[in-house]
């Protein structure tokens, strides 16, 4: 993401604020990936800043080095298809956008507007505890290599019938369906623009 600066920030869910300065890690490990910037309660989103960020959206997880450029950005419509990409679960493509234009309140005011997708396998899910933050896209075209960003993981939903085992990382609970932020309205709250 871009700031009205010009500086690069990254993007992760407010939910998951330290509240103290010290400097946020990737999933699991050591490496250091900025400090806590301005944050957005009605978007449930804040920045990363501090570091030298790629204009590109990991893949895979927290331990990924493979980053797709944004070909473009813009809020999903119904029937989409999208990717989920959150740190712990890494990469899961196939959730259908089946709600759009809700907000949710899951502990600390409306959160919104945003969207929900299903991932209609019940096999295995799409995300769950440790992927907030993470974007929602889908390809911008066929082997084309880049993505079209939708919004940011936000929230799982508890209801049983969602209920799955997780990929990535184990010891956790996940979901098929999960609630996401617009992208336009993170945009708007922060102040940022997607880099393409």
């Amino acid at each position: 993401m871009q700031k009205s600066n010009g500086a690069r920030a990254l993007l992760t869910s407010g939910h998951c604020q330290h509240r103290t300065s010290s400097p946020w890690r990737a999933g699991l490990s050591d490496r250091v990936v900025g400090n806590e910037g301005p944050r957005s309660t009605a978007t449930d989103s804040m920045t990363l800043e501090g570091q030298s960020y790629n204009p590109t959206v990991y893949v895979d997880g927290w331990t990924s080095t493979l980053g797709l450029p944004v070909h473009s950005w813009s809020d999903p419509v119904l029937g989409e298809v999208i990717c989920e990409d959150g740190a712990f679960s890494g990469q899961v493509c196939g959730p259908v956008v089946d709600e759009v234009g809700m907000t949710v309140d899951y502990g600390f005011g409306a959160v919104g507007p945003g969207f929900t997708a299903t991932l209609p396998t019940t096999s295995h899910a799409s995300a769950g505890e440790g992927d907030s933050g993470g974007p929602a896209y889908n390809q911008a075209g066929r082997g084309s290599g880049q993505v079209k960003l939708r919004g940011m993981i936000a929230a799982r939903n508890y209801n049983s019938q969602y209920v799955a085992p997780c990929v990535g990382v184990t010891g956790r609970e996940c979901s098929r369906k999960n609630y996401h932020v617009n992208v336009n309205a993170i945009n708007s709250a922060l102040g940022v623009t997607p880099v393409t």
